[in-house]
């Protein structure tokens, strides 16, 4: 005869079981680079680089447009980026130069660097989804430390997709094992926002002049800030 015995849970400990079964998972977070972590003006780029260059300041943008896209969709590494952006410009010094002058348009967004440590040290999982380059990753990693509180990125030209394009969100849902509706993710541009929303993500359309903003949308949801 089989006897069998079951163990009941101690009525002490009843409510505190309810309790952390009913705890909502903590939130994901699906943050965008540029005017989100950290802002950025091509503006002094461009100066310098009409400085060097043969191409007049109003030009030295609209000239290397195409080969800037093909770079940050991975067509074209760093290094063809370069040759090209040199060869378009009639730059007059150095490679190593006109790296240094593409990628010093960066500074950090105090506001959002504050929240970031704080979500960090709460226990959300962070994640950058960025159409960028190697060669501004490269720096901005270097950089500004706010990027160790992250787990992982997407990024353009590694995934050879762009935003606003559904495949890069899917490929960062996948890899990150991202559930979409626990999931928030800030951009600043409207066309990326809509496809956050698409893939149904939580998502926030960013103005780092109105930060507070970003603020009442995470209180919103319970997230302290």
């Amino acid at each position: 005869m089989i006897i069998l015995k079951f163990m009941a849970t101690p009525s002490h400990l009843i409510p505190l079981a309810r309790l952390l079964t009913s705890l909502p998972m903590p939130k994901d977070f699906l943050f965008d680079i540029g005017n989100v972590i950290l802002k950025f003006d091509f503006s002094p780029a461009v100066k310098a680089l009409a400085g060097r260059s043969a191409t007049s300041h109003e030009d030295i943008l609209p000239s290397i447009q195409a080969v800037k896209q093909q770079l940050e969709s991975g067509q074209i590494d760093d290094e063809t980026f370069i040759t090209e952006a040199i060869r378009i410009l009639d730059f007059q010094t150095s490679r190593d130069e006109f790296a240094r002058i593409w990628c010093e348009i960066f500074e950090p967004n105090p506001p959002m660097v504050k929240l970031i440590q704080s979500l960090s040290q709460a226990g959300h999982r962070l994640y950058i989804l960025s159409n960028t380059s190697g060669l501004h990753m490269e720096y901005i990693f270097k950089s500004f430390p706010v990027f160790a509180h992250f787990e992982d990125g997407v990024y353009s030209y590694a995934a050879q997709s762009e935003k606003p394009e559904p495949e890069i969100y899917q490929i960062a849902l996948d890899k990150f094992q991202l559930v979409p509706s626990n999931t928030i993710y800030i951009d600043d541009l409207h066309a990326n926002v809509i496809a956050g929303i698409g893939a149904g993500l939580d998502t926030f359309h960013y103005d780092h002049d109105d930060h507070e903003a970003l603020l009442v949308h995470l209180r919103a949801r319970n997230i302290a800030c």
